[in-house]
């Protein structure tokens, strides 16, 4: 039997204020974690039109598996990196505001 290569990652529906900004930030972000994402990726795109639960913003973080996507996700707020990446894109004054999450496999 072969062994399955999806790999599993969770998704975030974003409605962002100040897209430069973020975009920014999310690159930093990405950069910062790469040692510790194990072959992860962190990934956004913009969504121009809208048209899906008014967002503005998707973005991707992408593990090996499950395990390594909640280890990822126990980690990466636990960083100082996060920390000034929640600051600055606004997270807490709502700058940026998270629709909805969901959890996938590919």
């Amino acid at each position: 039997m072969r062994k399955s290569q999806n790999k599993d990652a969770i998704q975030f529906l974003l409605d962002v204020k100040y897209l430069t900004q973020y975009e920014k930030a999310f690159q930093k972000l990405s950069e910062q974690l790469r040692p510790i994402s194990n072959g992860g990726e962190m990934i956004i795109a913009k969504i121009e039109e809208r048209n899906l639960m008014d967002a503005n913003y998707y973005s991707l973080i992408t593990a090996k598996n499950s395990q390594e996507i909640k280890s990822l996700l126990d980690k990466i707020p636990e960083s100082q990196y996060h920390k000034e990446y929640i600051e600055c894109v606004g997270l807490e004054k709502e700058d940026v505001k998270i629709i909805t999450t969901v959890n996938v496999e590919f």
